[in-house]
Formats: structure tokens, sequence, C-alpha cells
């Protein structure tokens, strides 16, 4: 949390920057008690986002977007993924 709130001081000194942060996405290789503390961590996290302006976009890949190792995205998943990251930030381009 300490590295995301840096992340964020840093954002706060540059002007005329939008930034997103990407959710730690849900994993399919740890137990449910590690799930639990991403979820924490993700709301968190969000809190701090909504609290410094800066955007928060969650992303929960399905399992069939996942590769056997249970942990990377296959290429259907990287193609959901950035999709959901170009139609969260489109509307910045204009």
């Amino acid at each position: 949390m300490r590295k995301f709130e840096d992340l964020v001081g840093a954002y706060m000194k540059v002007s005329n920057r939008k930034v997103t942060i990407v959710g730690i996405p849900l994993r399919y290789d740890v137990s449910s008690y590690l799930q639990s503390n991403r979820t924490g961590l993700n709301r968190r996290l969000s809190a701090l986002c909504e609290d410094s302006g800066v955007e928060f976009l969650s992303f929960e890949p399905e399992r069939h977007w996942v590769l056997r190792d249970t942990l990377h995205l296959n290429a259907r998943g990287e193609q959901e993924l950035a999709r959901k990251i170009f139609s969260h930030c489109k509307h910045f381009l204009v």
C-alpha cells in the first residue's frame, strides 16, 4: 500500500495528467485467505484513488482468460484487459 501511496503522491506533483491505477486482479493460484487480502487491498487502493482524484479500474478475469499456470492472462484475457483499459481511457484522449 505504501508504494501505491508514493505513486499517487508523485502524481499529485504533476499537472495536466490523468492517471488510472488498475487494481490487483483475481488470481486462481492462491488460497482464499490471500484472495481476501487482495480484495481488502483493492478496497483501500480504490479509496486512496478516490480521495486523491486518481481513477481506479478493477479487473476480475474469468477463469478461461487465464493460462494453465493459473496466473498469467492468455490472449483472450489480454484482449479483455486492453479493451477495458481503452474503454475507460478513451474519453481522456479527445
